[in-house]
């Protein structure tokens, strides 16, 4: 109980957050007074998001779901140990009694009392996983990298206010452009959501970082399918992310694409079958950007996996991203920079997760890997962070990209670029390039299915493209990159928030990627997937 009175004495005059005092100072006493068999925190740390958000989502013109929330998600850590400590060990699961969802309203008996349920918790939780963390770890003989690295303490309160959501626009929106899939007809599924979210996000640690930062996305998700007789599943999605609703398209834009994103699904599905391709492909617009952010952003992240029982450091570490590997063709760079944010998107930051003040990072230079994205997470080679640590508030923080931008060596001329794809095409004795521009939503470190395909010819002439996927792509496959042309592409985007996971559809972590709007690769393999759904036995009820 005098816990919570000095708590309630806090001031809360601070311009960011009326309840960062008492975040705060709940974290600073957490060290110096909780004690449990002589073991006492290392250090301390709590989170939370004020996040007010409206979702919708639509099916053939009419609402399925519709909701607007107000939240405050947060986390709170009390770290044992030094060095090596209680904070990373891939045998423990992360404990929900350590991820609370705080009282909304700005009361600060309220917030005390979450604050003592979580750190007790919290605390006690730590010293049952050092433990178990140590012992299995002196095991292995290998000497593990320390588990956090230090750094310099921020005070930024940032009191800007947060853009409006507007619901009757985001209402709106689904329902129409679902509509507007279902009156094209011969569609299977017609689904659009849309939804923003606007949030305050406020940290305070045992070191005397105070933060509050305001952070917003809005989107728009269209996806339609078509089920063929032979199980053959056609689709497509298209995915606008901005930083608030006024920054999409505006909606008849919007419209219109979601028409042209049914129209294409449609015309696929009738398609002749090709059973195998090899030879040149050319990846344009969304898909040349998401071709590298598939292949070499991955190889950019450095934050090293938790330590897991049984498996030595270099074990884990053999297949991770590595400083001085080829990566890309000479005069090829890739930079990361939070502070570049195109206006009016969303992806960009000033301080990130942890508190750490967002760098620009030269990631590749000349082709090589010359620097890593990194949290507070150190590696044996990278101590220090660099302010890239991301994710969502109640999962595992990493190393994220954010705001990336690709150069080429060339930036050759829409004309010089297709004189260097007929030369090519020559070359493979191809009459036809297989053209690619959107893909799947698939995990790092392969390309996955294209969505958005066509048979390109000689004279011009398009045809689209039935189903293939890729056969024997990795990171190497960067390195057969031929062409590069015709300016640059900004590809919002959401990445999933684990990196090796699949993005949803309308939910995850906003980034930006800059490159070259078109890409040649001279050679690749491509299959025909085959029917990989059971036909539907009756026909669908009429539109």
């Amino acid at each position: 109980m005098i816990w919570l009175l000095l708590v309630l004495s806090a001031s809360a005059d601070d311009k960011g957050h009326p309840l960062l005092p008492t975040l705060a100072d709940w974290v600073e006493r957490s060290t110096a007074e909780y004690k449990l068999d002589d073991i006492s925190p290392s250090r301390a740390y709590g989170a939370y998001i004020d996040l007010n958000g409206h979702w919708v989502e639509a099916s053939m013109g009419a609402i399925k779901s519709e909701k607007g929330w107000r939240t405050r998600p947060g986390r709170v850590e009390l770290v044992v140990g030094d060095g090596l400590d209680s904070s990373r060990f891939r045998a423990a699961p992360h404990d929900p009694l350590s991820r609370p969802n705080f009282a909304v309203d700005n009361v600060e008996i309220a917030m005390a009392r979450d604050l003592w349920l979580t750190t007790d918790y919290s605390f006690k939780a730590a010293v049952k996983q050092y433990q178990i963390k140590t012992a299995s770890l002196a095991q292995l003989g290998s000497a593990y990298p320390p588990d956090w690295s230090a750094s310099e303490p921020v005070q930024y309160l940032d009191g800007s206010s947060l853009p409006e959501i507007d619901k009757t626009w985001l209402h709106d929106v689904a329902v129409n452009g679902s509509q507007v899939l279902r009156d094209l007809g011969g569609l299977r599924n017609a689904e659009v959501h849309s939804n923003m979210t606007v949030g305050q996000y406020v940290f305070a640690d045992s070191d005397g970082t105070r933060l509050t930062q305001g952070e917003s996305a809005a989107v728009v998700y269209a996806w339609t399918d078509v089920l063929r007789d032979d199980g053959v599943q056609v689709y497509e999605y298209k995915q606008w992310v901005a930083g608030a609703v006024e920054d999409l398209p505006s909606e008849k834009e919007l419209l219109l694409e979601i028409r042209h994103l049914g129209e294409r699904v449609k015309a696929r599905a009738n398609a002749a079958q090709v059973d195998f391709y090899e030879g040149p492909v050319v990846f344009e617009d969304d898909a040349a950007v998401d071709f590298f952010r598939f292949l070499a952003i991955p190889e950019t992240l450095g934050t090293p996996p938790e330590p897991r029982p049984g498996q030595t450091y270099d074990q884990q570490m053999r297949d991770q991203p590595r400083l001085g590997r080829r990566l890309l063709g000479v005069g090829w760079d890739i930079v990361d920079d939070p502070a570049a944010t195109p206006a009016g998107l969303a992806g960009g930051y000033r301080h990130d997760r942890e508190g750490v003040a967002a760098e620009r990072v030269e990631t590749v230079v000349d082709g090589y890997v010359s620097d890593l994205l990194m949290s507070r997470v150190p590696r044996h080679d990278l101590a220090r962070s660099n302010g890239h640590s991301r994710g969502d508030i109640q999962s595992t923080w990493l190393a994220r990209e954010s705001v990336w931008r690709i150069t080429p060596d060339r930036n050759l001329s829409d004309r010089a670029f297709d004189k260097r794809l007929d030369k090519t095409m020559r070359e493979s004795n191809s009459d036809r390039v297989l053209v690619v521009r959107n893909l799947e939503r698939g995990r790092a470190g392969s390309v996955p299915s294209p969505t958005d395909a066509v048979w390109r010819y000689a004279d011009g002439t398009e045809e689209p493209v039935l189903a293939l996927e890729f056969q024997n792509v990795d990171r190497r496959t960067l390195r057969d990159v031929v062409a590069s042309g015709d300016g640059e592409w900004v590809r919002p985007y959401l990445a999933p928030f684990s990196p090796g996971a699949t993005a949803m559809g309308s939910q995850g972590l906003p980034a930006i990627g800059i490159g070259p709007r078109r890409i040649l690769i001279a050679e690749m393999e491509l299959v025909f997937p085959g029917g990989n759904r059971q036909p539907h036995v009756l026909e669908p009820p009429p539109l």
